[in-house]
């Protein structure tokens, strides 16, 4: 039966690959466990999208209804200031900006 006969520098060179084995194996199951806390987030998140974008299309249909109301009323009244207001008001809050400050 054949004997294996290993150096000293064999031996040393075996465990220090051994070493970078078990690193590297360290580093995948951190990047696992990483990976799986991102993917809870991401269906947290997707959890969430689903809840709550039925409720902003109600309300955003709301708001359009009740916008192209005013507009209507302003229209049809032009001599009341109140629906004239409210249509500076609306145009300044979906325009972004603010001449009344």
């Amino acid at each position: 039966m054949p004997t294996i006969k290993y150096t000293r520098e064999d031996i040393t060179k075996i465990e220090n690959e051994r070493d970078q084995f078990q690193l590297e194996r360290d580093s995948l199951i951190k990047d696992v466990a990483k990976l799986r806390e991102e993917k809870a987030a991401i269906g947290m998140y997707l959890d969430a999208v689903k809840v709550y974008k039925p409720m902003y299309e109600e309300l955003n249909k709301k708001y359009n209804r009740l916008t192209e109301h005013i507009r209507l009323k302003a229209l049809h009244n032009p001599s009341v200031s109140r629906y004239k207001d409210l249509m500076h008001f609306i145009d300044e809050m979906e325009g972004g900006f603010n001449e009344r400050s």
